[in-house]
C-alpha cells in the first residue's frame, strides 16, 4: 500500500469521527435544553447541568480549533511551496505563471482568516451580553 493511500485512509477515519463526535455534542446540548425552565422571563438550568453544559461547549470549541490550525498549517505550507515555485519560474523564460491565481488563492486565505476573527469576536459577545 502506498504511503499516500495510508495516509487518505487515516484522514476518513479522523474525520468521520470528527463528524460523529460533533454530533454528540449537538446531541448533549440539545438533551440539556429540555431540561430548561423558565423563571419570570429567565431561562435557568439546574447547577448539575453547568458543568456538562461548559464542557460540551468547550468540546465545540476544541473541534473548531483542531480544523482551524489545520487549515492555518495548509495554507502556510501551500505559500511556502507556492513561493518556491514562483522563485524558480520567475528564473525560467517562457513560463505560464498566473498571478491572477495566485491573488484569488491569497484572497481566499484572507476571507478564512477574517470568518473565524468574525466567530471568535461573535461568541465573545455572546459571552458579555450573558455574564
Amino acid at each position: 500500500m502506498k504511503l499516500s493511500d495510508l495516509k487518505k485512509r487515516g484522514d476518513e477515519y479522523t474525520g468521520k469521527a470528527s463528524d460523529i463526535t460533533r454530533q454528540l455534542i449537538f446531541a448533549g446540548i440539545a438533551i440539556i435544553w429540555l431540561f430548561k425552565s423558565e423563571d419570570n422571563g429567565y431561562t435557568t438550568l439546574d447547577s448539575f447541568l453547568i458543568l456538562p453544559l461548559i464542557t460540551l461547549s468547550l468540546s465545540i470549541i476544541f473541534d473548531l480549533l483542531h480544523y482551524v490550525t489545520g487549515g492555518i498549517i495548509w495554507k502556510k505550507l501551500y505559500l511556502s511551496e507556492e513561493h518556491k515555485v514562483i522563485k524558480k519560474l520567475k528564473n525560467e523564460p517562457n513560463t505560464n505563471l498566473d498571478p491572477e491565481n495566485i491573488k484569488f488563492t491569497r484572497k481566499k486565505i484572507k476571507v478564512f482568516k477574517e470568518k473565524c476573527a468574525f466567530h471568535v469576536f461573535k461568541y465573545y459577545q455572546i459571552r458579555c451580553v450573558t455574564d
